[in-house]
């Protein structure tokens, strides 16, 4: 079976908690689209996009944490109850960071993120919420796909394809494919930790996999 794992140990910089006093820094990239989603319907099949102002006097707790294991797509991971806007919008979970305040994120607009939010400021962020996709493959046959993950990630998520059944199901499910640092987030109803859910891609020879889809590429 053909399938690679990383995980490497954490460093400062692999999880941001806007609450916390300090930030350090950490590679933190843009969030290419491979094309412009289609706007939201309601379901999970499709991606959403949209802009959310936050005005964080208005909050009882810290707005949101980060997760910025994989440098080229940094996801809010826990986020607060009370942080509808104006027009209802939201963060979620798995939600992805594409500009904040307009600009793209990197260390120092983080940096500021992190003192507006202790400083009680509004902050307009723009977001990528991801599609929910639920991919099937069966053995045999090499998976054909290496995932990462550190011990802070929110879930692993698709490093990079080899031929396998992987690529055989993107190219039968095009409207539906894997891509790559799309997050994993359960396995045949398990959403273990991701050594378990390692172990379940190795050895069980039918995998339903649960996706957060982002669109940056297959």
């Amino acid at each position: 079976m053909n399938l690679s794992c990383c995980c490497v140990s954490d460093k400062a910089e692999g999880e941001l908690d806007l609450s916390a006093a300090t930030l350090t820094e950490g590679a933190v990239g843009p969030v290419p689209l491979e094309h412009e989603p289609a706007i939201y319907d309601g379901k999970s099949g499709t991606l959403e996009t949209f802009d959310i102002e936050l005005d964080v006097s208005k909050m009882t707790s810290p707005p949101f944490s980060i997760d910025r294991t994989d440098p080229e797509l940094i996801l809010f991971t826990t986020v607060a109850d009370d942080q509808p806007d104006e027009n209802g919008r939201s963060l979620k979970p798995f939600d992805a960071l594409a500009k904040v305040n307009g600009a793209t994120p990197d260390a120092d607009t983080l940096q500021k993120l992190r003192k507006d939010t202790t400083d009680g400021k509004k902050v307009k962020l723009s977001i990528i919420r991801p599609a929910e996709r639920e991919v099937l493959l069966k053995k045999p046959g090499e998976l054909g796909i290496t995932v990462n993950h550190k011990k802070s990630s929110a879930a692993m998520w698709i490093a990079s394809f080899k031929p396998g059944l992987a690529t055989q199901w993107n190219d039968g499910h095009p409207d539906k494919c894997i891509a790559l640092h799309d997050r994993i987030v359960s396995i045949n109803g398990d959403s273990g930790s991701p050594t378990e859910l390692i172990q379940k891609l190795k050895t069980e020879d039918t995998l339903i996999l649960q996706l957060r889809h982002y669109g940056m590429g297959k």
